[in-house]
């Protein structure tokens, strides 16, 4: 199982989603359990390849692009953005 792993940008990027429009907290709370327990158990069939170690994946209307760790099994959330 992988780590999630937030960078203090994707959380900032997060938090201003969160503010951005009423009933977002729940939502976006949905979202990001989904997100990490998908991500934690199969991390290289969630969401698309990008370069390297990069990967996207959109749920809704949250694109989440992160990178995959290997070695350290841990995934690092880079940043977050809401598509409209």
């Amino acid at each position: 199982m992988f780590y999630v792993n937030w960078k203090p940008n994707a959380e900032d990027q997060l938090a201003e989603i969160c503010v951005s429009f009423d009933g977002a907290g729940r939502w976006v709370s949905g979202i990001l359990d989904f997100f990490e327990k998908q991500v934690a158990l199969r991390p290289f069939e969630f969401g698309e390849s990008r370069e390297g170690a990069a990967r996207i994946v959109i749920i809704e209307e949250l694109s989440i692009h992160y990178d995959v760790i290997l070695d350290d099994k841990r995934l690092d959330v880079l940043a977050v953005a809401r598509i409209r």
